[in-house]
């Protein structure tokens, strides 16, 4: 999941999960009883085992986040994982439907095929362009 550039201030725990596991729990809360419902606790385990002793991460982020950019500019310099890290920033913009010209030109790329913003940083006369 990913921010759409509006919500950086949110933070909504979630994770994904399977078609098939999905319907396990819908199946579960379509049938349990009220006491049943009453008491659900969950736990989400991680139990991966990586023989390759190799760690991979991406950083999701977008024009407009100067704390990101400040991030992926520092952490350049920095060398000390070697080949024990796989680091993959990843961009984060979306397709403009029914945007107006003057938006398209501030913000866009490819006639708003390629958007990126962050309206509180307009009045500081950064753009997503």
């Amino acid at each position: 999941m990913s921010d759409d550039g509006s919500g950086a201030g949110l933070r909504i725990p979630s994770m994904l999960i399977s078609h098939k596991d999905g319907q396990k729990l819908i199946d579960f809360m379509n049938t349990a009883s009220v006491e049943e419902l009453q008491s659900i606790n969950m736990i989400a385990r991680f139990d991966e085992i990586n023989t390759a002793d190799v760690v991979n991460y991406d950083l999701w982020y977008s024009s407009s986040s100067d704390d990101a950019l400040d991030f992926l500019t520092n952490f350049a310099k920095i060398d000390k994982l070697g080949e024990k890290a796989i680091f993959t920033p990843r961009f984060v913009f979306w397709e403009c439907l029914g945007c107006d010209k003057e938006f398209l030109d501030d913000h866009c790329f490819g006639g708003g095929k390629y958007c990126a913003t962050d309206l509180t940083l307009d009045s500081q006369g950064i753009t997503g362009r």
